[in-house]
């Protein structure tokens, strides 16, 4: 079927979700060992019309990243968690599960929500600076998001529940401040770059050539 560009795919209780440019659509597998042979038809999410950017699940729970807000999706209908800003992705702040807290990447930069009674809830911690596509969790108090053309930011969550923001970009050991994606390889803050892969050194608070991952 003409379902428009598709951005992201997920399995789910024994649905497939396809996230489109035109919505979120899902068929029902039936248990079915080959797909092809699948005669249900495609059904459109209610409340998904418009460009979807991502599924993701946390907590047992199916979240979808949409242009017009953060949904929850359940069965047949997506609703709404969070509208203030279009939201790229989301991931747990914690490895234990479930986790407490979880970390958003929006339009506007980060939002965080409280998870509980199988619920999530906007809390008060805000970290607003950049659209914040690619977002890598450190730890439960470390949160890095990777900007196309501005670097890297590292988001440090105080005890206060407040938050700080440093920018990694060419002064910070990077070469170019472009074209940069983080990702967290074996423990490791690991950027992908123009020019290679370069790592985390926290001693010294920048970014190196990784001579581990140089073979």
């Amino acid at each position: 079927e003409n379902i428009g560009s598709g951005y992201s795919t997920m399995l789910f209780k024994n649905q497939l979700y396809l996230g489109t440019s035109n919505g979120l659509y899902k068929v029902s597998l039936n248990n079915s060992q080959n797909f092809s042979f699948i005669k249900s038809k495609l059904e459109l999410i209610k409340n998904t019309e418009g460009e979807v950017r991502s599924l993701s699940i946390v907590n047992d729970q199916l979240l979808l990243g949409h242009h017009n807000g953060a949904f929850l999706i359940n069965g047949s209908t997506a609703t709404p968690i969070d509208n203030s800003s279009g939201y790229w992705t989301f991931l747990p702040m914690s490895n234990v599960f479930p986790s407490s807290l979880m970390v958003a990447g929006s339009y506007l930069g980060l939002s965080f929500f409280d998870f509980s009674n199988g619920q999530f809830y906007r809390n008060k911690i805000n970290a607003q600076f950049e659209s914040a596509r690619f977002v890598v969790v450190e730890n439960e108090h470390s949160v890095w998001v990777a900007h196309p053309y501005k670097g890297l930011y590292h988001i440090t969550i105080n005890a206060d529940r407040t938050t700080s923001i440093k920018l990694y970009d060419q002064n910070k050991g990077l070469l170019s401040a472009n074209n940069n994606y983080i990702f967290k390889i074996k423990n490791r803050i690991v950027a992908a770059t123009e020019n290679g892969l370069y790592e985390y050194n926290e001693q010294k608070d920048a970014f190196e050539f990784s001579s581990y991952f140089k073979n």
